[in-house]
């Protein structure tokens, strides 16, 4: 039914989570071929931000549960500690594409042994932005 409501444009109630995020959440199935990795510095047990020998942070696989225009939700391991505010890259990869997306940490959530975090992401020039555009239409059919 939800895609069919995202192809006829047809309104939902107002109380639904797109409506209150303002953009539609494109939910991720674990079958779809998509990749995801958040490049993240990290933080110590005292929540010291780490530093990397590149300067970067380090990259941690994990499974993508949704994202929109603005933001993602992914789930990776509990050994991964970053908190809010914190910058973070979103490696998007399928097939021999792969998109790359700056952003902050908006959100932290601890779920059943793994954590959760929200991402606002913060594309910084327009073919990036409309590459990420493409490939939320591309999930979304798929």
């Amino acid at each position: 039914m939800e895609f069919f409501k995202r192809i006829l444009n047809l309104e939902s109630s107002p109380a639904s989570p797109q409506e209150r995020r303002g953009h539609q959440r494109i939910n991720v199935s674990f079958k779809f071929p998509l990749k995801a990795v958040l490049n993240v510095a990290g933080r110590d047990d005292l929540g010291v931000m780490l530093n990397n020998i590149q300067g970067g942070g380090w990259d941690w696989t994990g499974r993508l549960i949704n994202f929109s225009e603005i933001g993602a939700r992914m789930q990776v391991p509990p050994s991964v500690i970053a908190a809010k505010g914190d910058p973070c890259q979103l490696k998007l990869s399928l097939e021999d594409y792969e998109l790359v997306l700056p952003g902050r940490i908006a959100n932290v959530r601890e779920q059943y042994g793994s954590i959760l975090y929200g991402l606002k992401l913060q594309p910084t020039d327009e073919a990036t932005q409309n590459a990420y555009r493409q490939l939320i239409e591309l999930v979304a059919l798929g």
